[in-house]
């Protein structure tokens, strides 16, 4: 048996990745469509690894590897990543346009059985080895290519959703989606390195054989990374939209009008209106908005409300932190959600405002309700 630290790694990732998987199936926060995608693909990636492994550190035989274990779990990836992305940035399922994706999984299926049931009954026909380059076609290569095609797809999805989604909507929750754009920019990388240690296996390369353990370390990171990554963020993400759909129900009374009538108009927009979660709000994009000079309407929040722009927001923003911490219903909620909810852009600039206008921290504030 070849047992080492590289393989270690490898079994250690797919540990990880199928308690996930248990985890996320077992818990009702977490079923529906969007993670039910997100845990098959991290299935997929976790039941490959398992194989590589089992192949690699000799547990079984090849033999009984290729005749009795092996399954093309890498042609699944392709399509439950489609669907997961699209999912997830709430567009139209896809699942009848999407059939054809499973195809390279069902012909290469359908190629493993046939020939496991033929060797079975010793009548295994010549037919099998003289289309074997056929199979390892659409068991290696059009996977690959489907996997760097959808990935191009969702980049494609995710720039024309950012476009459309640049302008606050107060009636909308939009997340940023650096961290999907970085997961599939390295699992593009790894299609490219998957790719290239085909052609050097195809050419009986010998440096293909080490140069697998890194693509299968790197898979072993993708699963980890993309499958807590994937379902923090979506987890955020749902509890946003129940705490602005409270806010949206809930109103910012305005207890003293201004006199000055652009100050009005200022508390009116930023209070009334809610611009305060907005996390980009700016002065420049107030002051436009109000047809004013930003330092015009700087001097004007200083001479009539007394404080600063950001001390303001800061006020608005803790105001509305408080509200959610103090109820019930989001009691499990997490902090940085309702930070980010609030209005502020991280959880430790919402830490630190918190802390200077009320003289302790939002976790310190939940726990002494």
């Amino acid at each position: 048996m070849n047992f080492n630290v590289v393989n270690s790694i490898i079994l250690a990732g797919v540990v990880q990745g199928l308690i996930f998987c248990g985890i996320v199936f077992s818990s009702p926060k977490y079923r529906n469509r969007t993670t039910t995608f997100l845990v098959l693909m991290i299935l997929c990636f976790s039941m490959s690894n398992l194989q590589y492994y089992l192949d690699d550190t000799n547990v079984v035989s090849r033999e009984v590897f290729t005749r009795f274990i092996y399954v093309p779990w890498a042609a699944l990836v392709a399509p439950f990543l489609l669907q997961f992305g699209l999912s997830f940035l709430n567009e139209k399922p896809l699942s009848k346009k999407v059939r054809w994706m499973y195809l390279p999984f069902a012909l290469s299926f359908a190629w493993i059985c046939a020939d496991r049931i033929s060797d079975f009954f010793n009548v295994r026909e010549k037919f099998f080895d003289d289309a074997y380059l056929y199979y390892a076609v659409i068991d290696e290569v059009v996977p690959i290519l489907m996997n760097m095609v959808v990935d191009i797809v969702l980049l494609a999805k995710i720039i024309k959703f950012e476009k459309q989604h640049s302008d606050f909507d107060v009636n909308k929750v939009v997340i940023g989606l650096k961290w999907l754009k970085a997961i599939l920019i390295f699992l593009w990388l790894l299609a490219i390195l998957w790719m290239y240690l085909l052609v050097l296996f195809f050419l009986e390369d010998e440096s293909a054989i080490s140069l697998f353990y890194p693509f299968w370390i790197g898979l072993a990171i993708l699963i980890y990374w993309l499958g807590h990554i994937g379902i923090y963020k979506y987890g955020i993400r749902e509890e946003r939209k129940k705490l602005r759909s409270f806010a949206m129900e809930t109103s910012h009374s305005i207890t003293t009008t201004p006199r000055n009538d652009h100050a009005s108009a200022f508390k009116e927009l930023v209070s009334g209106q809610k611009l305060f979660l907005d996390q980009n709000l700016s002065l420049d994009s107030v002051s436009e908005k109000l047809g004013l000079s930003k330092s015009h309407l700087s001097r004007i929040i200083n001479s009539e409300l007394k404080t600063s722009f950001p001390d303001y927001l800061n006020q608005l923003r803790v105001d509305e932190a408080k509200s959610y911490l103090a109820n019930p219903d989001f009691s499990n909620y997490t902090l940085i959600a309702i930070g980010l909810e609030a209005g502020f852009s991280s959880k430790s600039s919402f830490n630190n405002a918190f802390r200077k206008i009320t003289g302790e921290t939002p976790s310190e504030f939940r726990k002494n309700l």
